[in-house]
């Protein structure tokens, strides 16, 4: 029996991305750490503390364009929120639209 709740295979990839937060229409810097089509696990040294439901549009950088188009932006929502000892966050998402065009393009 399988103990893992995921429903979708992660991939390990480093990726640089950027999140927009919804609620103060700030952009946030972050890296991946994993992703799968059903979210991601970042990495973000933010000043503000992540929380659970907060909605997100996220971009991950899956080529060295230096635009992201705005297709390539999917809205996401912060699962849960841990800050380790260098204060940086490793923020885990559940992707609330179908990635897989962004993840394509």
């Amino acid at each position: 029996m399988r103990s893992d709740r995921r429903q979708h295979a992660r991939i390990a990839v480093s990726r640089p991305c950027k999140m927009l937060r919804v609620s103060t229409q700030r952009y946030e810097s972050a890296v991946t750490t994993n992703v799968s089509v059903g979210g991601a696990l970042v990495e973000i040294a933010a000043d503000r503390d992540f929380s659970p439901g907060e909605e997100l549009l996220v971009a991950i950088a899956w080529n060295d364009a230096a635009v992201v188009r705005s297709n390539e932006m999917v809205r996401a929502e912060v699962v849960r929120a841990l800050r380790g000892p260098s204060g940086r966050q490793t923020v885990a998402l559940r992707f609330t639209q179908d990635v897989r065009g962004a993840m394509a393009a």
